[in-house]
């Protein structure tokens, strides 16, 4: 649905999956009718790989936020 696409945003596997689409589809894949299909599904996927960096500092935020809230969860928790 329409209103739960903003959630593609905070989840890490929708970065990890274009990573790994970037990395399987773009590199040579033998024919050029078989280089044209990868292409195709990298268009189809919406995975640019000029936004590897991108995928990869998202990913690493997301880590970090999580472990920071949890980091403050378990030191309130302490704390009682």
């Amino acid at each position: 649905p329409v209103w739960l696409r903003w959630l593609q945003y905070i989840m890490p596997l929708s970065y990890a999956v274009n990573l790994v689409m970037d990395y399987e589809f773009n590199q040579d894949c033998g024919s050029e009718q078989a280089n044209i299909n990868c292409q195709n599904i990298l268009d189809i996927a919406g995975s640019d790989s000029d936004d590897i960096w991108w995928y990869w500092l998202a990913l690493v935020a997301i880590f970090v936020v999580l472990r920071s809230v949890a980091l403050v969860c378990l030191k309130r928790k302490a704390e009682k």
